[in-house]
């Protein structure tokens, strides 16, 4: 079924980044989840990922470099702060063409393999790979115009692209049910108290279940290459979805949660082909 109502559309968006913070919190996930939100301005993308920037385990950079990345790779190797929060990709994007590519090739390590060894200066530092969830906000005509640098050692096909297609009359709709107190899904992000890293079981029956759906993605986007992270990233969201209902191991519930998702994460590999 189609969904049209625009409160709805921005609730499967807002479930799918509160799922995106807590990913850097689970010791069982292949790689962190990481989210940027595309779409005009004035859409709500930077409201919608700000709601998470006052967790104690996120980093916020108003202008990052890749110096700002290097400088923060230690309170990220100490596992106090685990996102890195950027209101606006731009900044990374409007720099020289190189800084800004180191600045996205660096972002991509954070958000998969993990950064080992790198030079700072004159020495060269390890940080044992250690890694972050990256989240952000791009308008269209910048993620158009900077195709090539954020393609760059897969970074896009690293994190989730939703789409914030929401119309003026629809945003001055929901600003309205802000200003009256009404709008819940503008609140600041909350989880369960005393909220740690935990591991969390990913039971065989529901292995199926995700290849499952990594071939509906095959099947639907024929042309398209899906790389076995894909099926990493789905298993990925059930277990987020689990540790914020507080269990220990993935349930029918949590395949719920996917399936309501569906639409919002399709969208995202019908845009950059896995």
């Amino acid at each position: 079924m189609a969904i049209i109502d625009p409160m709805q559309r921005w609730t499967l968006r807002s479930e799918l980044l509160r799922l995106v913070f807590v990913s850097t919190r689970l010791r069982s996930v292949g790689a962190p989840l990481s989210y940027i939100a595309v779409g005009p301005p004035g859409s709500g993308k930077t409201e919608m990922i700000m709601r998470g920037g006052t967790l104690r385990w996120v980093t916020t950079f108003s202008n990052l470099s890749y110096m700002g990345i290097v400088n923060a790779l230690p309170v990220l190797q100490s596992g106090v702060k685990s996102v890195i929060l950027i209101p606006d990709l731009a900044t990374v994007l409007g720099r020289r063409a190189d800084v800004g590519r180191q600045a996205v090739a660096t972002l991509a390590m954070l958000a998969a393999e993990g950064i080992g060894k790198i030079a700072v200066g004159r020495t060269e530092k390890d940080y044992r790979g250690v890694r972050a969830s990256v989240i952000s906000a791009v308008t269209e005509q910048d993620l158009t115009n900077q195709w090539d640098v954020l393609s760059q050692n897969a970074f896009l096909s690293r994190a989730f692209l939703p789409t914030f297609d929401f119309t003026m009359d629809e945003i001055f709709h929901m600003s309205r049910l802000k200003t009256l107190g009404k709008l819940r899904h503008l609140r600041p992000f909350r989880y369960p108290a005393g909220i740690r890293a935990r591991t969390i079981r990913f039971p065989e029956r529901y292995e199926h279940y995700v290849e499952d759906r990594w071939s509906d993605l095959r099947i639907k986007n024929a042309d398209r290459t899906f790389a076995f992270r894909t099926m990493e990233t789905f298993k990925t969201v059930l277990c987020c979805a689990a540790f914020v209902r507080g269990g220990g191991t993935v349930i029918k519930k949590d395949v719920k949660v996917m399936d309501r998702l569906w639409p919002v994460i399709e969208d995202q590999y019908r845009r950059i082909g896995g």
